[in-house]
């Protein structure tokens, strides 16, 4: 394969040059994500092209690294980029190359864990192409993107010459007139009299906020030349110069105020003000600004606030509403998307009625089609009358999506138990998340955002032949067949089934006959759009559809349709069942599932009958398996593979953990959800990740346990390092057993919890017996030991309590180095909107010390346990007892046992 400098374009003449365009840019979660496209063009500006061939060729000689750096200074930040060469066809056997890039920059630990410098930041890149190398600005086309990050300003915006730029000084870009006020939800207050003291209070979009802050400046009011001016044929040099003539005459200072909170920034303005009509400057920090705000202060009445901004000709996002009939759920549903912060004029909704008169199927389907074909959004969202948004949800979806590229986008959802934490797709924000690898498959749906240029694409449509459905279908192909899908964890976006019911299509219930049919369907979609290797996997969220169906075919069809639809079953869907298929469901659903496209209706009979009897369902050791006893015809339908008891009904529970003289005493207990007896043995191992070596644990039995769902044994298991030979990663796991048959060993620890106030036990990084053999807990609560592996089991002091320089409580910490490996985690309670760990920003002091932020509540008390992770692992954090506690008019501090105690009284302002 030749060098591409050997079949570069002919013609042309110079080095050509790198363009790097930023074509994404979005704050999520207080990071900067950037997306990138690199090009190379000649001298008269045409794509430099290679011959294309057989594919062999790598692009090793292409590469493309970002840095920020300094306007006017000598620093420079790397950003850490992922980069992917894509060759596009010009035509004539030629391709272009590309590459692709996507940035990540957390500007709280931008430089070796410390908050990204006050500056003024240009981003730059070094390019290596087919003609050479060479350092080019990045350019971008987008608009400005401003954030507050723990009450720090950073706006990322394009400059005047094209390029992109970062300011965190607050002096070229204001965050304020970055954002755009939201109008119809200000107030504007005046008293009697002339000159009039005025009070403006206005959210503020398009402003994404990270933790809590405040700015104070100034506003300044100065005379607005009126329309009247403009209708006396005026110019603009004119009304230019008036305007000035005014402005030096009558200016008016006051005071302004942004807080910012969430999602919820405000901006509060006060001044005194004579009639007239007066432009609005602010000054936070640096030179004064002009804003786009107006303010008409007539002699007697409310003042009135205007925006000069030109509303969007068509709108960013559609909603799509089926109306059922029930007006109070429609309003209400309706009434979430506008109040919503993104602007009014760039969100459509399109209320469809779907009430029919109960003769045709499909009502609800053909509403949403209906409302696809008048959508003139740049996306569309479906939602049901029992869904409901919450304030900024379009906004960040919307604004994530034109970021990522996403044909779908995908926002954490709340349901009506709420207590219920959400499902694991849902456990961290991911910007390319796949539909199988990404456990998208089991939540999908069609009230997530989609790009319409993609669904039309496909022509994607809701199933109008099914009463109930249709929407998983319809999100189910759109998540398969998306070249990207972005998943937001950070908030939540959605809440759904507010009534606590199921809303009923208007023609009724659907048969058993098309509950099948519908889960047929979407495991033809999965099927057809999922790699044979995958397709195990990707089936599991349509066994509970299938065994649901199963239930009700077992219980309301009669003996006729029971075979037929058995038979159907059968040949659509029998060459995909598989014991990971069957994981899919519950016990009960799995084997209703498997009797079902076994084609045995009566089979199907006998085992709904078993499974609601007296008796729950119970097995048995038979030669080396343990299996199900179930009636003789299930026997005789049922392949013995599934009957046999799979591991996943297993349950168990680390109790407690101590280290003695660097060895571990794990105790907990193990059993089955009432499906086998206590287990009379319990194996335990340790087993070395990614091999077949494991290391069998002594193992003491110390009783039974019961509970209102799980009969099984207290054990406790003994880890001893000297019993580990390899270097690597080993993963305790057990396994019950009853008179010598074992089933399958499962990863062993603290069960993830499926309430805010369920008890989990952390190992929180324990040494056993030298600091680089830890024993760690994963993310899903299970124990391992990294053993000579990397990881070492840091403790680290605090040293005291402290307010930072803006008044914010913080915890001076030991600073254990490792860069940006090092992170705080806060467990706090109350749990608020999210139930994972709060990510505390923190900023080094000096060599020995770290400054972590501590959480503050809006208003009253709230209890905080920090911990430290250094690099993979928690760390243990001592907190000493004597540790003194802080206090201002506004905030407080104590501990309390192994808490900090968190108390705020919201600052009083006289207005």
């Amino acid at each position: 394969m030749p060098d591409i400098a050997d079949s570069i374009t002919p013609g042309g003449t110079g080095r050509g040059r790198a363009e790097v365009d930023v074509v994404g840019v979005a704050w999520i979660e207080g990071t900067l994500y950037l997306r990138t496209v690199t090009r190379w063009k000649d001298d008269a500006g045409h794509p430099i092209t290679v011959v294309e061939d057989d594919g062999s060729w790598s692009g090793d000689d292409l590469s493309v690294r970002l840095l920020l750096r300094e306007r006017g200074g000598d620093r420079k930040v790397p950003v850490p980029t992922k980069t992917s060469l894509h060759l596009v066809r010009t035509g004539a056997g030629r391709v272009a190359p590309e590459i692709r890039g996507e940035s990540r920059l957390d500007p709280r630990h931008a430089d070796d864990g410390s908050w990204l410098p006050v500056a003024v930041w240009d981003l730059r890149a070094r390019t290596r192409g087919p003609r050479g190398a060479s350092h080019v600005a990045a350019t971008t086309g987008l608009a400005p993107r401003p954030a507050l990050i723990a009450g720090r300003p950073m706006v990322a915006y394009q400059g005047g010459d094209g390029s992109f730029s970062l300011d965190t000084t607050g002096k070229v870009r204001s965050v304020v007139d970055d954002g755009y006020a939201r109008l119809r939800e200000a107030t504007v207050d005046a008293a009697a009299g002339d000159p009039r003291n005025v009070s403006v209070r206005m959210p503020l979009g398009g402003l994404r906020v990270h933790g809590r802050g405040r700015l104070s400046g100034i506003v300044t009011a100065r005379p607005e030349p009126s329309p009247a001016d403009a209708r006396r044929g005026l110019g603009g040099r004119a009304l230019d110069a008036l305007g000035r003539l005014r402005s030096r005459s009558a200016m008016v200072e006051g005071t302004a105020r942004l807080t910012a909170a969430g999602d919820e920034p405000a901006l509060a303005l006060d001044l005194t003000l004579p009639t007239g009509r007066w432009r609005l400057w602010f000054t936070f920090s640096g030179p004064d600004r002009r804003s786009s705000f107006v303010l008409t202060v007539p002699p007697t009445g409310a003042p009135v606030i205007e925006d000069g901004r030109q509303e969007a000709s068509d709108p960013d996002v559609t909603v799509v509403l089926p109306d059922h009939g029930d007006d109070e759920l429609v309003e209400a549903s309706v009434r979430s998307v506008r109040e919503q912060t993104l602007p009014g004029d760039r969100v459509q909704v399109v209320v469809v009625p779907a009430a029919g008169d109960g003769s045709t199927v499909g009502s609800v389907a053909r509403a949403r089609n209906a409302g696809l074909d008048a959508a003139r959004g740049r996306y569309v969202v479906f939602l049901d009358p029992d869904d409901r948004l919450t304030r900024a949800a379009l906004e960040k979806l919307v604004e994530t999506a034109d970021a990522t590229g996403a044909d779908v986008t995908v926002g954490r959802w709340l349901g009506i138990t709420r207590r219920k934490l959400t499902p694991p797709v849902f456990r961290s924000t991911r910007l390319d998340a796949g539909a199988v690898t990404g456990r998208l498959l089991a939540v999908v749906g069609s009230h997530h955002v989609f790009r319409r240029a993609f669904v039309d694409e496909l022509g994607l449509r809701f199933a109008e032949d099914l009463p109930a459905g249709s929407d998983v279908l319809f999100g189910a192909e759109a998540v398969l067949r998306s070249r990207r899908t972005s998943v937001l964890a950070d908030d939540i976006y959605y809440q759904r089934f507010v009534t606590g019911v199921e809303i009923l299509p208007p023609e009724g219930p659907p048969t058993p006959s098309q509950d099948l049919e519908a889960a047929l369907r979407l495991a033809e979609v999965v099927t057809r759009y999922t790699a044979p290797g995958r397709r195990d996997v990707a089936m599991r969220p349509v066994a509970s559809p299938l065994a649901a169906a199963a239930r009700r075919i077992a219980e309301e069809a009669g003996p006729d349709e029971r075979r037929r639809l058995a038979t159907t079953a059968e040949q659509r869907f029998g060459q995909h069942l598989t014991g990971a298929v069957q994981s899919g469901t519950d016990q009960a659903g799995g084997l209703l599932l498997a009797t079902l496209v076994s084609g045995d209706p009566e089979a199907l009979h006998d085992l709904n009958v078993h499974l609601h009897g007296e008796e729950p369902l119970r097995a048995s050791v038979d030669g080396a398996d343990l299996l199900y006893d179930l009636p003789p015809s299930v026997m005789r339908a049922l392949d013995r593979s599934h009957r046999v008891v799979p591991g996943r009904v297993v349950r168990h529970q680390l109790t407690s953990l101590s280290v003695d003289h660097g060895v571990a005493r794990a105790a907990g207990w193990v059993g089955t959800a009432g499906t086998c007896p206590p287990p009379d043995e319990v194996r335990a191992a340790l087993v070395l990740r990614d091999s077949d070596v494991r290391v069998d644990l002594p193992v003491e039995l110390e009783g039974r346990h019961a509970d209102d769902t799980v009969e099984g044994t207290r054990f406790s298991v003994r880890i001893d390092p000297a019993a580990l030979g390899k270097s690597g990663r080993w993963d305790l796991v057990v396994a019950p057993c009853w008179e010598g048959v074992a089933l399958p060993s499962v990863r062993f620890g603290s069960k993830r919890p499926k309430h805010v106030d369920d008890i989990t036990v952390d190992a929180t990084g324990r040494a056993l017996g030298s600091p680089t053999t830890v024993l760690y807990t994963t993310p899903h609560g299970n124990l391992s030991v990294s053993h000579d592996d990397g990881l070492r089991a840091e403790e680290v002091e605090a040293r005291r309590l402290a307010f930072d320089d803006d008044g914010r409580p913080q915890l001076v910490v030991d600073d254990v180095g490792g860069g940006n490996a090092l992170r705080f985690d806060a467990d706090v309670d109350p749990v608020g909107p999210r139930e994972a760990p709060h990510q505390l920003p923190w900023r080094r002091l000096d060599q020995d010390e770290v400054a972590v932020r501590l959480p503050v509540p809006a208003r009253g008390t709230l209890r905080c346990v920090v911990s430290v992770v250094h690099r993979d692992i928690r760390g243990t954090l001592h907190v000493p007892p004597g540790l003194s506690p802080i206090g201002s008019s506004t905030t407080s501090v104590e501990l309390d046992g192994d808490a900090f105690v968190v108390s705020h009284r919201p600052e009083v302002v006289s207005e």
